[in-house]
């Protein structure tokens, strides 16, 4: 009996100390794996700002881990064994005002540490990612998967180096490797989908594909293994493969064509529209006119009439003579119809701008609203601005390949590219004027 309440006194005590630590410390926890390896040797380091030594911090054999860090404060964060890959993670604990620096669940930073490749090295020479309180989220982002976040890196990289290149020679050897890495990223993007929505056959199809392609990579080993924990452990039923799974990884495969250049329409100058006026009653006049003096003549009176001057004599012309008793038949001169200019842009015949910015009015009468679509290879960001009685529709297209590119919708006309920094500057509401670009942007991503 004492023994039982000894053991219950001892484990209460325990809950109470965590629970008193995690109302004045945030916690950092998880499992560190390594792909067919151990974890013995792994040191965890933890430097502060205000601090330039370290703390060290020993994962227990099977890997788990446990950092307790201290309120307003910005930490760095190593994770290091001889031979691996250091991975480096930048932790704040800082929270805004009117925030109080208490009683956040603990943050899961499970991964697996890996070789360094000799091609990605340099990735990892400062931290990969920042933990931090997240204004919109009105706490930390803990959906956090750290190691798709750095597959996702990697590959992100490389479509990068390769882009660079600039001789064209190396960019037609280098092309099928890119298309390459945009199956992978597009393979595993799918089976992260699938595996999602439980649908293990297809997601497992997906990985082994993309493990095909690039066999160096472990990150569809690992998800594998995940599969097979799956079901093997916790028992999932698998889902049955419909009959055309080979045409579902074909399509996944199969390389996005090229986004086409949008067009937009640019209205001619009244300067252009008289050139080409002047060039065309020129090639008319010259087409119509066989006397080379004749001709002389008739295009310096155009060019004076256009020119709203007098007509002067021409020096080096002399009068045509004309005998009396030889009538000559004069062909008269055609009449040349000035070309209308374009319409503007609000007189587009059948289109009521008006009624079109009342519909617009009635529909998102909010100063900002923001509409989200997801397809399967893209998602694209509606920002509808509605202000100063007017209404502006912004749009912001992230491809799965890695491309991001900003429109303004200009209806009737077709939609104009615009850059990232005035989608940024166009889309913030009055009180975000001192909000920084990069808080900004969060709001507009397509993952989250």
């Amino acid at each position: 009996m004492k023994r039982f309440a000894l053991l219950s006194f001892i484990v209460l005590f325990g809950c109470l100390s965590f629970v008193a630590k995690s109302q004045t410390e945030f916690m950092l926890h998880g499992t560190l794996k390594i792909y067919k390896g151990r974890v013995d040797s792994v040191t965890i380091v933890v430097e502060s700002e205000r601090k330039q030594y370290g703390r060290v911090v020993k994962p227990d054999s099977t890997g788990e881990f446990r950092i307790w860090l201290a309120y307003a404060r910005d930490y760095v964060v190593k994770f290091s064994r001889p031979g691996y890959q250091t991975v480096m993670f930048a932790v704040s604990t800082k929270m805004p005002e009117g925030v109080k620096h208490c009683c956040f669940t603990p943050f899961d930073m499970s991964f697996h540490l890996f070789k360094p490749d000799g091609k990605s090295d340099t990735l990892f020479r400062r931290p990969i990612v920042k933990i931090k309180y997240e204004a919109r989220l009105k706490t930390y982002n803990y959906s956090l998967d750290i190691d798709y976040y750095i597959q996702k890196m990697i590959v992100q990289a490389e479509i990068d180096k390769q882009q660079r290149v600039k001789d064209e020679a190396s960019r037609s050897r280098m092309r099928d490797s890119l298309e390459m890495e945009r199956k992978y990223l597009s393979l595993i993007n799918s089976g992260n989908s699938y595996y999602v929505n439980q649908q293990f056959a297809l997601s497992r199809q997906m990985f082994e594909k993309a493990l095909e392609l690039k066999p160096s990579r472990k990150y569809p080993a690992y998800k594998l293994e995940d599969i097979k924990t799956e079901l093997e452990i916790f028992n999932k039923k698998i889902d049955s493969l419909p009959p055309d799974h080979d045409s579902i990884v074909a399509a996944v495969m199969r390389p996005k064509p090229e986004p086409k250049p949008v067009l937009t329409y640019r209205r001619k100058t009244p300067q252009e529209l008289e050139a080409m006026f002047r060039k065309d009653l020129q090639k008319q006049i010259v087409k119509e006119t066989r006397d080379p003096r004749e001709l002389q003549q008739r295009l310096a009176f155009v060019s004076q009439v256009l020119d709203k001057k007098k007509p002067e004599p021409v020096a080096a012309a002399q009068p045509v003579s004309l005998a009396p008793e030889v009538p000559v038949a004069v062909k008269p001169r055609p009449i040349v119809v000035l070309p209308e200019p374009p319409p503007a842009k609000d007189s587009i015949p059948n289109f009521d701008n008006e009624a079109y910015q009342d519909s617009l009015k009635n529909k998102y009468p909010d100063e900002r609203t923001i509409e989200r679509t997801t397809e399967e290879y893209k998602t694209t960001t509606r920002v509808i601005i509605n202000r100063d009685n007017k209404v502006a529709v912004y749009l912001k297209v992230e491809h799965k390949w890695g491309a991001t590119f900003y429109f303004i919708d200009n209806t009737p006309f077709p939609m104009e590219n615009i850059s990232k920094s005035f989608f940024e500057v166009s889309t913030r509401l009055l009180s975000e004027r001192d909000v920084a670009p990069a808080q900004q942007d969060s709001l507009f991503h397509g993952d989250q």
